[in-house]
């Protein structure tokens, strides 16, 4: 009788032996290499979600800063011709060359060219003055306030606290890249009258990381034209 109640016990505890199961070791490194690869992807979904947010806020005000530039631009080009009778292109607006030394800026020749990076005009202010838009080596778009011209044609010279600024680059690429003048019939919006010339402001909007001024493919160009109704 003992024996035999020893012998059912023993298949009882070898039964309950058999059934139990528990977690092995390549189990455990199994779920936690699957953990880990859950974990970092969620870690990059996140970096990329940051990462995007703050380029498009970069661009967000890129564009503000730059679409301010050129309204406040085009507001400051219909001085030009103001004030003079049968104001003409060449004599009473054309673009320069520009010389910079020790943050002061003077007006080198000017030509009949209808593309450039300074653009001067007279006006007529308290008196005959020039003024003018220059676009920087950096990209930079300036406003040259009226100042007393220096002789009969388009000159003058300007320190720094004298040139506005309108624009300073923020990203790679986001830069004012030139000005062109075309003689063309316009009308400006809520001017009555027409005028003979638009002025064209040719800025860049960076669409790659590597921007490169001369691969088109890495910016979109933005053109932004104003018509001066001084110039009949």
């Amino acid at each position: 009788m003992t024996a035999a109640s020893g012998s059912g016990t023993e298949r009882m505890v070898a039964s309950s032996r058999k059934h139990q199961q528990g977690v092995s070791l390549i189990s455990l490194m199994i779920g936690l290499l699957i953990s880990l690869i859950a974990v970092m992807g969620m870690m990059a979904l996140y970096r990329t979600v940051v990462h995007t947010t703050a380029e498009s806020g970069s661009y967000a005000r890129m564009s503000g800063d730059r679409s301010a530039a050129v309204l406040t631009a085009h507001v400051h080009l219909q001085e030009a011709g103001f004030g003079i009778d049968e104001a003409s292109l060449g004599a009473d607006l054309a673009f320069c060359s520009a010389n910079l030394a020790q943050g002061q800026l003077t007006v080198g020749s000017c030509s009949t060219g209808r593309r450039g990076k300074l653009l001067l005009w007279r006006t007529q202010t308290s008196g005959e003055r020039c003024a003018g838009l220059y676009i920087t080596p950096a990209g930079d778009l300036q406003y040259l306030q009226p100042r007393p011209c220096a002789g009969a044609e388009l000159s003058g010279s300007w320190q720094e606290q004298d040139r506005a600024r309108l624009y300073t680059k923020s990203l790679d690429g986001a830069v004012f890249e030139s000005m062109e003048v075309i003689e063309e019939r316009c009308q400006a919006l809520g001017v009555a009258g027409a005028g003979s010339l638009k002025v064209n402001l040719i800025a860049h909007h960076p669409v790659a990381e590597a921007y490169d001024a001369a691969n088109p493919d890495t910016f979109l160009p933005i053109n932004s034209s104003s018509c001066l109704i001084n110039f009949q």
